[in-house]
């Protein structure tokens, strides 16, 4: 698989992830068009696993505000109790 082929399936990949489509299938119409090799299941893996770091990193603040919610601390740092959890 050459340097071009995986640009181009991230690329597809960056664009087509937040249409209301499935996140696989441009995917596998990739080879299906092109006539390129298919990339394999790993590939395919790898480049959600890459939307997931980049969607993550892009909201980390909502993130951590979450997971400081679901643990019962506030994000701000606040001794106050969330939602009605008691503060340990």
């Amino acid at each position: 698989m050459t340097l071009f082929h995986l640009v181009l399936v991230a690329i597809i990949q960056g664009i087509t992830e937040f249409l209301p489509v499935s996140s696989s299938g441009h995917l596998i119409l990739l080879p299906q068009l092109t006539g390129m090799q298919d990339q394999g299941l790993v590939i395919d893996v790898a480049v959600h696993v890459g939307t997931l770091f980049a969607v993550i990193l892009f909201f980390w603040r909502d993130v951590a505000a979450a997971l400081a919610g679901l643990a019962g601390w506030s994000a701000a740092g606040s001794t106050r109790p969330v939602h009605g959890w008691p503060h340990r």
